[in-house]
C-alpha cells in the first residue's frame, strides 16, 4: 500500500503526481486539491497519475473481452429506416435551405408593388371594444 506523502496524512495514496521540476509523491483523494492549489500558487505545473492502474498489479480492474450480440432481424430494419429517415430529413433541410436563399435573391431583385389606388380600396372602420374592467 502506498501512503499519501502529504504530511501528517496517513491514508492511503489515490495519485502519484510528478511536478515540472521532477519530484514526485503520492498523495490521498483528499489531498489532491491541495497539490493542485500549490501548483497554482507556484505557477508551476504538477501531472497526477491514477494509482488504480497498470503500475500497479494488485490494483488492476477486472476485463472482460466484449460479447458480439446478434441483433433481431426487425430491430436491425428498424434501425436500417431511422438512418435512412435521417438521410431525408438532411436532404431536405438542405433544400429548404437552397429555396431560403433562392427566396431572400427574389426579395433583393424584385422591386417593391406599387401601392393600390386609392379608387380600389375599401375602408371600412371598426371601433374598438370597450372593456368592462375599471383602468387602473
Amino acid at each position: 500500500m502506498i501512503v499519501c506523502s502529504v504530511e501528517g496524512c496517513e491514508n492511503e495514496a489515490a495519485w502519484t503526481y510528478a511536478w515540472a521540476w521532477g519530484e514526485e509523491g503520492a498523495c490521498c483523494a483528499a489531498h489532491r486539491s491541495l497539490i493542485e492549489s500549490q501548483s497554482v500558487n507556484l505557477g508551476r505545473g504538477v501531472i497526477f497519475t491514477s494509482i488504480d492502474n497498470d503500475t500497479n498489479p494488485g490494483k488492476k480492474k477486472s476485463y472482460s473481452a466484449p460479447q458480439i450480440v446478434a441483433l433481431a432481424p426487425e430491430l436491425g430494419a428498424a434501425k436500417m429506416k431511422i438512418a435512412e429517415q435521417q438521410v431525408q430529413i438532411q436532404d431536405l433541410e438542405q433544400k429548404n435551405e437552397e429555396l431560403k436563399a433562392q427566396i431572400r435573391v427574389l426579395h433583393r431583385t424584385t422591386p417593391a408593388a406599387e401601392p393600390p389606388k386609392a379608387d380600389d380600396v375599401e375602408v371600412t372602420y371598426t371601433p374598438p371594444h370597450k372593456s368592462s374592467h375599471p383602468k387602473r
